[in-house]
């Protein structure tokens, strides 16, 4: 009997060597949820669990044939795409991906430790916009929002993330410059790694299922949630974990 098989969600962001972000956070959530990811390094990161101290971009050859072997080979069902540094990359994600193909972005700017990690010129800046305007959602946080905003179609769904209020945070959908919708969950005491990635990539995992997009955002926020509530420690700094969902 063959196996079943399983949605594909192409990752495209930071290779975090010490395994709590960028990529492998992508990776970790999208097999956890059921599906499979393709990944492409982006860019080069050194990182600790606490702190990201340095990075540098993969090179745009070596990118553009990454995404041309697999979008020929197995065109994923879904994209993901988080840290991009050198503003060639945006095009080649335009150039290979599908239009049709659900599309998510996560512009991580700067690390949590505060690392900047993008060279955001002219180029950065015009590659991010097209492809922006294919995106099914955007996934900034407020300070991201507040640099980006003016590169994003208002056409183009923007989920604004983290942004706490009485108690919950409040992840609030723009689209045409409007809020249509706000997505509550409680807060959880702690920082935690990585949970911008897994958010987007489990987005981009129930847009591959057919959810629609506000289905996809809650059930990426449930699966979050219990993910963080299940977190465990690597050195001083808290992980959320791999997680499982209930099989109906």
């Amino acid at each position: 009997m063959a196996a079943p098989s399983r949605k594909t969600i192409l990752t495209v962001g930071g290779l975090d060597p010490a395994g709590c972000a960028g990529i492998t956070a992508d990776s970790n959530m999208i097999q956890a949820l059921g599906g499979h990811s393709f990944s492409i390094a982006s860019a080069l990161t050194v990182q600790t669990p606490s702190q990201a101290q340095q990075s540098e971009a993969t090179s745009n050859g070596l990118v553009a044939a990454q995404l041309r072997a697999m979008c020929s080979e197995s065109p994923p069902d879904a994209a993901k795409v988080g840290v991009i540094k050198d503003g060639r990359h945006w095009f080649l994600l335009k150039r290979y991906l599908f239009k049709e193909t659900p599309l998510v972005i996560d512009p991580v700017l700067k690390a949590s430790s505060g690392l900047s990690l993008g060279k955001h010129n002219r180029q950065w800046s015009r590659g991010f916009s097209q492809l922006a305007e294919r995106a099914s959602v955007i996934t900034p946080n407020t300070e991201e929002w507040a640099t980006l905003q003016p590169l994003i179609p208002s056409s183009t769904p923007v989920l604004v993330t983290g942004e706490k209020a009485a108690g919950a945070i409040e992840n609030k959908l723009y689209l045409l410059g409007q809020v249509v919708e706000t997505f509550r969950t409680e807060v959880q005491n702690g920082e935690y790694r990585g949970t911008g990635c897994r958010l987007s990539s489990a987005i981009a995992y129930y847009l591959a299922e057919g959810h629609s997009l506000p289905q996809a955002i809650t059930k990426a926020m449930q699966a979050l949630e219990q993910a963080i509530k299940q977190h465990y420690l690597v050195g001083n700094t808290t992980v959320p974990t791999t997680y499982l969902p209930e099989k109906a």
